[in-house]
């Protein structure tokens, strides 16, 4: 009865325009009964007593107007383009005193002119000008704020947007930096490696060439038109190409959410490589959007990862051509989604039949470029010649070495001694225990992988008894290691005296394991230097 009145008060009026900004909401709630908005409109307008604009989407025309005859021939449709970054400026400036009224503050014509170009770049999922207006408005909010805190310190002059806050706002927006690069920054980007080897051992080649692609990219080499970069790891399972995706997600795009991962796996099919951009009209599922560009559409800054790449559907291969080549997807609506500034993984198992095979016949003088032509040789007749020349990188990964599965044992037994110290129980581990996990947890044939589960039977679960039984509690300093019969043994400190027991070396929660050095006369296997922090563990301290 509202629509009727107020149609019927236009009608009245005589000279009245009415504009509906997004019509399509009217006509999804008024999609049941006789008397409906759309029914209505048509009636008036056919009578020609009201003059109509009409704003809406191009999708929503499509579904509520176009397969609408009456509707059709009542309107004329106007599309309004997107306007260019040189439009969206002059837009800008225009809308500048309304902006600098309001807050009491200057923009800069560089303010302006970043606003357009970074909201374009940076802000895929929305349109020019409205982005760059919010990015503007935001931004004055943001200056005002700061300005108010230093107008108590004695500041009274007028501030001003400059280029620096627009930036300072996108990086808020997306969580990467797109700023000029500070000193402090590029010290981070110089030493990205270091960090990432924390998470990653031995992989050298791979770290170093993913750490050059980010530095070009963070200070504009790189093209523009493609995502940041796109590698293949390829190489045996449980070397870290998973881990490093995982990584460089946390360590440069600032938490683990920014890693996408998608298991090719569950798209061996042509239907299923359809849910990557969505079904097209008419079909189920239309209305849900894309697996794959609605999740960049909700985070486009992000490494993607496409695991095990080579059991994926053709059609996956037509889709990935066009994200690598102009770094862009059309989804199954029409829209097009932004790949720029992701960066891609892709990783597979095709040649590790191969090393796996010289593993096993103790081949293992084979030099490592051999192997990597042997697993190029089988990437090239895999995938076609035009997808593998899109890549940036075909990364091969090399298998551990017995210091390699060392260093990762030390780092997972560290995330158990991290998770105990939260409930205040101090855990040590001897040398004997990583050597018995490492002989029962590694397999040259699948890498790392096992030994997390080997933890978690020799260790975890053990101490998870233990503290069910209440013989480990909030407080306790607790010793594991493996006995002479190879049983892994739970030693609790206030249960134990320094005679009866010798320990031959131990790792502290700070994750330090402590090979036999000196002073073995003093407690067996304790290095000197370290000695008086270990007695102090033990609670066996001489008196000087």
């Amino acid at each position: 009865m509202q629509i009727k009145s107020l149609l019927k008060e236009i009608e009245q009026s005589g000279d009245v325009i009415l504009f509906v900004k997004e019509v399509h909401h009217l006509f999804d709630a008024a999609t049941s009964g006789a008397r409906s908005f759309t029914y209505i409109l048509k009636h008036a307008l056919e009578r020609g007593v009201i003059q109509c604009i009409f704003a809406t989407t191009e999708n929503e025309h499509r579904i509520h107007m176009e397969n609408d005859m009456t509707l059709k021939r009542l309107f004329q449709a106007v599309k309004v383009l997107e306007p260019s970054i040189e439009e969206t400026i002059e837009i800008l400036k225009g809308l500048r005193g309304t902006y600098e009224t309001h807050y009491k503050l200057h923009y800069t014509d560089e303010a302006l002119v970043a606003a357009a170009n970074l909201s374009q770049q940076y802000v895929s999922d929305r349109f020019l000008p409205d982005k760059a207006i919010d990015l503007i408005d935001e931004a004055g909010s943001h200056v005002q704020l700061c300005h108010a805190k230093n107008k108590k310190k004695g500041n009274v002059s007028i501030p001003s947007v400059k280029k620096h806050d627009i930036q300072h706002v996108v990086s808020s927006w997306i969580g990467v930096p797109v700023s000029d690069v500070s000193k402090e920054e590029g010290e981070s980007l110089l030493n990205l490696e270091v960090m990432l080897h924390k998470h990653v051992i031995g992989q050298n080649e791979a770290i170093s060439t993913i750490c050059r692609a980010i530095r070009r990219a963070r200070v504009g080499l790189r093209n523009c038109r493609r995502p940041i970069a796109s590698f293949m790891f390829t190489g045996p399972s449980g070397v870290g190409k998973t881990e490093l995706a995982n990584a460089l997600a946390t360590n440069y795009f600032g938490s683990k959410d920014s890693l996408i991962r998608l298991d090719m796996s569950e798209y061996m099919d042509s239907y299923n490589a359809a849910r990557l951009i969505g079904a097209p009209p008419g079909y189920i599922g239309f209305d849900e959007g894309g697996q794959l560009t609605e999740s960049i559409r909700k985070k486009s800054h992000a490494v993607l990862l496409f695991d095990e790449i080579e059991k994926a559907h053709s059609d996956v291969f037509n889709l990935m051509l066009q994200i690598l080549d102009d770094g862009r997807l059309t989804d199954g609506k029409g829209q097009t989604v932004d790949f720029k500034s992701t960066l891609i993984i892709m990783t597979s198992n095709l040649g590790n039949s191969i090393i796996e095979g010289m593993i096993d016949n103790k081949e293992n003088s084979s030099s490592f470029d051999h192997k990597k032509n042997l697993v190029m040789e089988e990437l090239k007749h895999h995938f076609r010649p035009e997808f593998l020349n899109r890549l940036d990188e075909i990364i091969v990964f090399k298998e551990l070495t017995k210091k390699e599965v060392e260093e990762i044992v030390n780092i997972m037994l560290r995330e158990v001694c991290q998770k105990l110290m939260v409930k205040e129980i101090h855990l040590s581990l001897t040398c004997r225990f990583r050597e018995h996990v490492i002989q029962h947890g590694y397999n040259p044939s699948y890498g790392a992988r096992p030994l997390r589960r080997t933890i978690a039977k020799f260790l975890e679960d053990t101490l998870a008894e233990n503290m069910l039984r209440k013989e480990i509690k909030e407080g306790d300093s607790i010793i594991v290691d493996v006995n002479v019969e190879g049983n892994v043994v739970v030693i609790n400190q206030k249960n134990v005296k320094r005679e009866e027991y010798h320990f031959t070396s131990f790792v502290d929660s700070v994750g330090n394991f402590l090979a036999d050095e000196k002073r073995k006369d003093v407690v067996s296997g304790i290095s000197c230097n370290l000695v008086g922090k270990m007695l102090d563990i033990l609670g066996h301290r001489k008196s000087p």
